[in-house]
């Protein structure tokens, strides 16, 4: 067989291709578990980000209007960028100026984030564990059992 290439020609021999062993598919169990792995680090994601939330970590939704920034800046839900004293670093947020959209009665919890997400990091290996050891229905309902876990934390 022969193809066209500009100016040359290129002869590819098909029997070569033919005669080699063919690579081995992943078995049914190792996908299965690789997609539960893939499931597990999305659904802890996803309870990070709740955490973050709870302990107001992570900034309310910043105003898509102009009529909306001024209602926040009139209702006094937002905090100017603050200089940690420790580091003497300036925390800055995501709008204008560096304005953080955030109510400042809602005052971060950093140490309450860590406690939290030291237990979600539990339930995440105990839910790993279970996964990449037994079987399928006990692996799936070790998804499902981190997955309601995960929704608790709203």
């Amino acid at each position: 067989m022969s193809y066209d290439c500009y100016e040359c020609v290129i002869e590819v021999d098909t029997e070569d291709y033919i005669d080699r062993p063919q690579r081995k598919e992943k078995t049914t169990m190792n996908d299965f578990r690789s997609y539960l792995n893939r499931r597990v680090d999305r659904v802890f994601e996803d309870g990070r980000i709740t955490l973050a939330k709870k302990f107001f970590l992570l900034e309310d939704n910043p105003p898509q209007t102009a009529e909306a920034l001024v209602e926040v800046i009139k209702s006094g839900k937002y905090q100017l960028p603050t200089k940690d004293e420790k580091t003497g670093l300036t925390s800055y947020g995501m709008g204008p100026y560096g304005i953080i959209f955030r109510d400042p009665a809602n005052v971060a919890d950093p140490t309450g984030f860590e406690a939290a997400l030291k237990e979600l990091k539990k339930e995440k290996m105990k839910a790993l564990d279970v996964i990449n050891i037994l079987d399928e229905v006990t692996s799936k309902q070790a998804l499902d059992n981190f997955m309601t876990y995960v929704e608790s934390l709203n």
